[in-house]
């Protein structure tokens, strides 16, 4: 019992680390909203959700729905809010990356099956076995090395400008469902519960990769749009501040006007002994300058 827990901790703890360099890859690729949250938090998010899914995932006994497919929905529903709300690129370049990022663990698995073989039914839902935890760590560090490879490619090119990184993800994509199409055929004696699980991931990822696409895509229109209205509230209190702006200077020119004659009248009532009329005229000279430089 003791070295089963040990056995899916084990894996858990792999595959979350493979997690936690996928996020660190992003956020070199990405430009967080650091006006939203820190990269420190940024990266805790990707360490704390990763690791714990995948910690979830492996010490406990799971359906096969939910390995398959439900494990799949529930990381690709936070990885969509965390490129949403913490990355400000466009949409195109947010999901290529991530998507980039993410199919590494794909093509990682991919890989290791081709050159160590498949894994058969009785151990493909069951971590508890050591197995499993040499097949999870050889997969994470894969999958980590995929993952460094690529950023450091693409922040290469990046900097010649030379290709559009848009058509690296399009191309794997495309391998993926080729490759898994491929083994299928040559192999007929494949497992085909694992047959049936990697033809249903490749699938959904190029089918992910356009929903995704266009759900990103309304939603930065909607961004585009709220921002736009802020620019014009923006606009518009701009343009008050200008009338108002410009209606004490016509006060303040007009004051000059009137300053000279102003002054002339009031010695003109101090000569004639009219006091209390000429502090009358001072006291309203006071306001009009008084209200001009408001």
């Amino acid at each position: 019992m003791e070295a089963g827990f040990i056995y899916r901790f084990i894996c858990g703890t792999a595959q979350g680390m493979s997690q936690v360099v996928m996020g660190a890859c992003i956020e070199r690729l990405l430009t967080g909203r650091d006006d939203r949250i820190s990269k420190r938090k940024r990266l805790a998010f990707w360490f704390v959700l990763g690791c714990g899914l995948d910690l979830f995932k492996c010490l406990f006994p799971m359906p096969d729905w939910y390995l398959s497919i439900g494990n799949t929905a529930v990381k690709s529903t936070y990885y969509v809010l965390l490129l949403k709300y913490f990355y400000s690129d466009k949409v195109w370049l947010k999901f290529t990356h991530a998507s980039m990022v993410i199919l590494q663990n794909v093509l990682s698995d991919l890989i290791h099956m081709v050159i160590f073989g498949e894994i058969g039914n009785e151990i493909l839902c069951d971590y508890a076995n050591p197995y499993m935890v040499k097949r999870c760590l050889s997969v994470a560090m894969l999958s980590a090395l995929l993952n460094v490879i690529y950023t450091a490619v693409v922040l290469r090119i990046k900097k010649k400008e030379k290709i559009n990184p848009v058509w690296i993800a399009v191309s794997l994509q495309f391998f993926l469902v080729f490759a898994a199409v491929w083994k299928t055929w040559r192999l007929p004696d494949m497992n085909e519960d694992y047959d049936r699980y990697f033809m249903i991931v490749c699938i959904g990822s190029v089918l992910e990769f356009s929903l995704l696409m266009l759900y990103l895509s309304q939603s930065e229109k909607q961004e585009a749009k709220a921002e736009a209205v802020r620019l014009q509230e923006i606009i518009e209190q701009e343009k008050v501040h200008y009338q108002e702006m410009e209606a004490r200077r016509e006060e303040m020119a007009k004051l000059r006007h009137d300053y000279n004659n102003i002054l002339t009248s009031v010695m003109f009532l101090t000569k004639n002994g009219n006091t209390d009329e000429a502090a009358g005229v001072i006291r309203a000279l006071k306001e009009r300058i008084g209200a001009a430089g408001e």
